[in-house]
């Protein structure tokens, strides 16, 4: 759970900037593009590389992403014409592309793959997110800017968060589970009533 919520922490401060400036709404592609970059760019620039190759291999990344809502496929359903059932949305924007960004991340490090930069890493998980859904072509057509803009959003992100950052993600945390406690603790005393 730490491990997750470090994540989580992590995505929201390296994203931030993008997040005020890039449309999921307008540009799905680009912004599933960019939106991966940065967080890769991130967790890889700054210290974070064994953090996250650990993410990988205990499936904490995982759990990261599974509480993340998938809306992709919704958000290119108002430029593409997408027929998929929910397990087919599940197994294609969930499970595969986890799967790819881990087999590439671990086994690169081991030597496999080496034909695969691992700036081509993010365009990889897109392409098997998407692919099934898209023209594939129509991810490949936006990489390069997906490029520059997660270059773009990520310079002058500091190596640690900052203070304040930290500080209100905290207290927003704290402030979730105190909502949660509450609501836990209203249904037991109901279901005592009930009894």
């Amino acid at each position: 759970m730490l491990g997750t919520q470090c994540l989580v922490l992590l995505d929201r401060y390296a994203s931030q900037r993008m997040d005020a400036e890039l449309s999921l709404d307008d540009e799905p592609i680009l912004y599933d593009l960019v939106s991966i970059r940065v967080l890769y760019g991130y967790l890889n620039g700054n210290g974070y590389g064994q953090f996250y190759a650990d993410s990988l291999k205990n499936d904490f990344f995982f759990k990261y992403l599974s509480n993340r809502p998938s809306v992709i496929v919704q958000k290119l359903s108002r430029f593409y014409d997408i027929s998929g059932s929910p397990d087919e949305v599940q197994l294609y924007c969930r499970y595969m592309p986890y799967m790819m960004e881990k087999t590439l991340i671990l086994k690169k490090s081991e030597g496999l793959f080496p034909s695969i930069s691992s700036e081509q890493v993010p365009l990889y998980i897109v392409i098997t997110a998407l692919s099934h859904f898209i023209p594939e072509a129509d991810i490949v057509a936006q990489d390069a800017r997906s490029i520059a803009l997660a270059e773009q959003y990520t310079t002058g992100l500091q190596p640690e968060v900052p203070d304040a950052f930290l500080d209100a993600f905290v207290e927003e945390y704290v402030r979730k589970l105190e909502e949660a406690s509450q609501g836990a603790k209203a249904r037991l005393l109901r279901n005592i009533s009930l009894s």
